[in-house]
């Protein structure tokens, strides 16, 4: 099935949050279903994976700098209700039966915010690597974080890098996501395509939004496109149909909703429906939003039961018109 969204790069543009390639500022990485976050912010840095796991009980973020800094950040459900010094002890005994490296000069420290696990990896493989590694723990009773940083090659002077990133994370035990963090998760399930876990998301935003509006009359646009869409694709056409016509109940002028149900008729082969929703889409094509462009209904797969039918054929040269 075949729907016509928004452009992509109007979602890119348009989402003001993080995505790969770019630095994260003061970003929450949290599980579903559990309280709680942790709060990171990573200026200067490059993200090259961010997202929450499919099953909901992971997110992981990697990120590198210019400095030559890698750095992994995990948020797992908690194995028990523990603190920083347990999350940590549990980690870094994973890591010495591990043997995959020899870890020395390892120290461990506190403060009234997190456990530290530092060591430096002198050789691997055979090959001197100085790899100077910081494991900086959380300890809650939902949710654990894990915030490894390394670098080869390291210097003394190199630690003010590390100390520069212990200052911006946070755990925040008691947080509760809101629309933009929901939001974000949609919108990276829907990018990679996973469209049965970003149809969940992008209706935890719209049920909140039916709530509490929070979005522009712009991003509305795409979480319901983008939702309808998701059920869609998924197979559910019936549930597909009741978003785009909850959007039209809202947002009567826009024409992709038109277009949309359209295409759900037309995948059950209801030619009258098709006409009807088409036309009312054609005649709201003026209210595009800036970047967006009519489809064509002749080279839509949603469509392809009736691009030899005469009666299709003779109403969409109508609508061009």
């Amino acid at each position: 099935m075949k729907y016509r969204s928004l452009l992509l790069s109007i979602i890119l543009i348009s989402l003001s949050f993080p995505l790969c390639g770019q630095e994260i500022l003061n970003f929450h990485m949290f599980l579903p279903n559990h309280k709680g976050a942790l709060e990171i912010s990573l200026p200067g840095f490059e993200v090259s994976q961010i997202g929450l796991h499919p099953d909901g009980d992971e997110y992981k973020i990697t990120a590198k700098n210019p400095n030559g800094m890698y750095l992994t950040a995990f948020v797992d459900v908690a194995p028990r209700k523990g603190s920083n010094s347990a999350a940590r002890d549990d980690s870094l005994a994973g890591l010495k039966a591990s043997k995959k490296f020899k870890m020395d000069d390892i120290k461990l420290s506190e403060t009234k915010n997190f456990a530290v696990t530092e060591y430096i990896v002198h050789e691997y493989q055979g090959e001197k690597i100085e790899q100077k590694s910081y494991h900086v723990y959380f300890g809650g009773d939902d949710i654990w974080a894990d915030v490894h940083m390394s670098k080869v090659d390291y210097k003394p002077e190199d630690k003010k890098l590390f100390d520069e990133v212990l200052l911006t994370l946070k755990f925040l035990p008691e947080y509760q996501p809101v629309t933009a963090d929901w939001h974000f998760i949609a919108a990276m399930f829907y990018m990679s395509k996973d469209y049965k876990n970003s149809a969940i998301y992008y209706q935890k935003v719209l049920d909140l939004e039916k709530q509490k509006p929070t979005l522009s009359t712009k991003m509305t646009r795409v979480v319901i496109d983008q939702l309808g869409m998701s059920y869609g694709i998924s197979g559910d056409i019936d549930r597909s149909r009741q978003v785009f016509e909850y959007g039209i109940s809202k947002d009567p002028g826009y024409p992709l909703f038109y277009y949309n149900l359209a295409c759900g008729y037309g995948e059950q082969g209801n030619k009258d429906k098709v006409i009807e929703y088409l036309k009312e889409a054609f005649e709201r094509k003026a209210n595009m939003i800036k970047g967006e462009s009519m489809p064509d209904p002749m080279t839509d797969d949603s469509f392809s039961k009736f691009v030899k039918d005469k009666d299709f054929i003779d109403a969409v040269k109508a609508m061009k018109k």
